[in-house]
């Protein structure tokens, strides 16, 4: 959390300007600008792809977005992109600006050029106080510990000596082995859970034969997508 009405000295990086946009805005050139942005970290939670749908989807429960296109003042190239919305992080009776977000999203949809971490938080809590969402708090949820886009706010923060509260953190399980496929698999599955899973798979072979594919790097995923959804549809999540 982060106070965005204070008067304070902003840090002598090269100027960037925000540009606000309602999610259905979003055109062709911002969306190719978007996709391109070359980013430290991936995050796919911040991709267009991922983005669009889930505002199109949330809007109505999780609040009106507007979505902050933050560019180079000189030539006008993406660095940044924020969906943004009011809300009350709360008790208190005091508005926040926050990174847009929803119930099945772990991570924030905001996202930063390589390098340009910091001045696109320049440009954003510099641009908040007179923008249509202006609030006096900016709440940024969703942001990795230590990644280069929390390093980014810090730097910003600090260097305008505005108050940086840490309110909530939350530790997620990761998959992190250098151990070969079979070799984890056996150290992390019980002998009886894999008998029983063995079990299972001859059971489905009397049903007719079972292969495993595997798309080469490149190949067009779109027909297996398809073909995967019509089998989800037709179980008990279609239902």
């Amino acid at each position: 959390m982060v106070m965005t009405n204070r008067q304070t000295f902003a840090p002598q990086r090269p100027a960037a300007q925000v540009e606000w946009r309602a999610p259905a805005d979003i055109d062709s050139a911002a969306l190719a600008a978007w996709s391109a942005l070359p980013v430290e970290e991936a995050n796919a939670f911040a991709e267009p792809w991922m983005v669009r749908p889930a505002l199109e989807a949330f809007s109505a429960t999780e609040g009106e977005a507007r979505i902050a296109l933050v560019r180079d003042g000189d030539d006008g190239r993406l660095i940044g992109i924020a969906p943004l919305a009011r809300t009350r992080p709360g008790r208190l009776p005091v508005d926040a600006c926050a990174l847009w977000t929803h119930h099945n999203a772990f991570l924030c949809a905001a996202a930063a050029a390589a390098g340009e971490e910091a001045r696109f938080w320049d440009a954003l809590i510099d641009a908040l106080p007179g923008s249509p969402l202006a609030a006096p708090m900016l709440a940024a949820a969703g942001i990795v510990e230590g990644s280069a886009l929390h390093r980014g706010l810090i730097a910003a923060a600090r260097e305008r000596g505005l108050p940086l509260d840490e309110q909530r953190r939350t530790v997620r399980a990761m998959l992190a082995t250098d151990l070969p496929p079979d070799a984890y698999w056996d150290g992390a599955v019980r002998a009886k859970k894999r008998k029983e899973l063995r079990r299972q798979w001859a059971r489905l072979n009397e049903e007719g034969t079972l292969t495993t594919d595997r798309l080469a790097a490149g190949a067009d995923s779109a027909a297996w997508i398809e073909e995967f959804l019509r089998l989800e549809a037709a179980g008990w999540k279609g239902a």
